[in-house]
């Protein structure tokens, strides 16, 4: 079945200190000010998560039609094309991608989250 814009909305705002603001016209998900996850205007279909390392190239290795890199500058976070993953799934990969960004003593205030890595 996949997931929508809508699933990762609700995994991303269900996080702690999280919230959406726009981004270039794209809707982003902070954490501290920095962003964790993005809905892909552009790419339809497609959401922006910051994984760590290890999981995002893992991703792109085994599952390289659901995940691809994204590099901006410095920056490289995993596109996800949200039809190719299921909700909880979805959910799991937002909360690590928000444990990656969030500041470490918001993560470990909130031991039943993930932590990044």
């Amino acid at each position: 079945m996949g997931s929508s814009p809508d699933d990762l909305r609700a995994a991303a705002l269900a996080l702690p200190e999280a919230e959406e603001k726009d981004h270039f016209g794209a809707p982003s998900f902070r954490v501290n000010g920095k962003i964790f996850a993005q809905i892909a205007v552009r790419d339809g279909g497609k959401a922006l998560l910051r994984l760590p390392q290890g999981r995002r190239e893992l991703l792109w290795e085994v599952r390289p039609e659901v995940f691809t890199p994204s590099v901006w500058g410095k920056i490289i976070s995993c596109y996800v094309a949200l039809e190719g993953i299921e909700p909880d799934e979805l959910a799991e990969l937002v909360r690590a991608s928000w444990a990656e960004i969030a500041p470490k003593k918001l993560v470990a205030a909130h031991p039943s989250l993930p932590p990044g890595g």
